[in-house]
């Protein structure tokens, strides 16, 4: 949430280690004052990076020193369904 008085630019981005596995739409996006802005999450993980995932991704916000983050908690399970 923006509580300043002009609209700020915040980016989300990716870990190296999360790089082909996440996406955000938008890539970046403004807030307005007294406003704030959803990012869509695209999360599609590799089996390298295990059945438990947890990691703090940043967001840049212009003109602020330090990021701003949240958490990714995932459990991952294979798909091996088969009907007889």
């Amino acid at each position: 949430h923006n509580t300043t008085k002009s609209a700020v630019m915040v980016q989300p981005e990716i870990p190296e280690i999360l790089s082909g596995c996440l996406d955000y739409v938008p890539k970046f996006g403004f807030v307005q004052p007294d406003s704030s802005l959803d990012f869509q999450v695209k999360f599609t993980p590799e089996a390298k990076l295990g059945p438990e995932i947890l990691l703090k991704v940043p967001i840049v916000v212009a003109g602020q020193a330090m990021p701003i983050y949240y958490e990714l908690v995932a459990s991952l399970s294979e798909h091996n369904i088969t009907f007889d």
